[in-house]
């Protein structure tokens, strides 16, 4: 008999509680280590698009200016219009197959609309269309492009240096024009430290990503001086825009 009882198993050990709290804490823990990759990749995936979106918007400028002797499109004044003609939210999308402004705010237009994905940015996305009347741009042109309003726009041979040249830039305005202290570094956490990032769709066509630092730095560029490489003015001298 006693060899009968040797030969079983020992009794399982009951777990403390102790254990079972040390146990907790390290699945905390654990979680709060995945965390922050999940929403890397999250911001990942939201800069992509946005970078995406904002290399289509180039093409639609190039297909444009093929059209208009070579002529920006406006800028238009701080309230966007539907209505308005030559504005590059309305005059743009077409090229691409996608809605200009004046539909995509159109009662009853669907927002979810393949027509409508140039305009989406998912960092914005809970704030797009909540509502008719107000409308957030995830990108506005440089107004330095068409400094006095009712004026054409510059054309791309009165640009000194295309490839410097902001065209537009991220932005969480209403307002479809730009100036470099209302650009939008979204995509950071530290969104006021000068190495903060925002995208950028240069006069000719390419994009690229460039610092607070740079993109906000005060544009005094005197004539006969050269061209930075990264810039409002479209010349040494241009004008500061006047904004309606």
């Amino acid at each position: 008999m006693a060899a009968y009882y040797d030969s079983l198993p020992p009794p399982a050990r009951r777990i403390s509680l102790r254990e079972i709290f040390l146990l907790l804490v390290l699945l905390v823990m654990l979680v709060l280590a995945i965390v922050p990759f999940f929403s890397k990749g999250k911001t990942a995936a939201a800069s992509t698009i946005a970078m995406n979106n904002l290399v289509q918007w180039g093409i639609g400028l190039n297909l444009y200016l093929l059209d208009h002797d070579n002529r920006l499109p406006s800028v238009g004044p701080a309230q966007p219009d539907a209505e308005l003609k030559d504005v590059w939210y309305n005059e743009l999308p077409p090229y691409l197959s996608q809605v200009p402004y004046g539909k995509l705010i159109a009662p009853g237009f669907n927002r979810e609309d393949t027509s409508a994905l140039i305009w989406k940015d998912p960092v914005l996305e809970k704030m797009f269309g909540k509502t008719r009347e107000v409308f957030i741009f995830p990108f506005a042109m440089n107004r330095f492009l068409q400094p006095v309003p009712g004026q054409p726009a510059y054309a791309v041979y009165d640009v000194q240096s295309p490839r410097s040249v902001v065209f537009l830039s991220e932005s969480s305005s209403t307002d479809p024009g730009l100036l470099p202290g209302a650009v939008s570094y979204r995509f950071n956490r530290k969104i006021d430290s000068p190495t903060a990032t925002a995208r950028v769709l240069f006069v000719d066509g390419h994009v690229g990503i460039s610092t607070r630092e740079v993109l906000s730095k005060e544009q005094t560029t005197a004539a006969g001086e050269p061209m930075p490489d990264v810039s409002w003015m479209p010349f040494p001298g241009a004008p500061i825009p006047v904004v309606e």
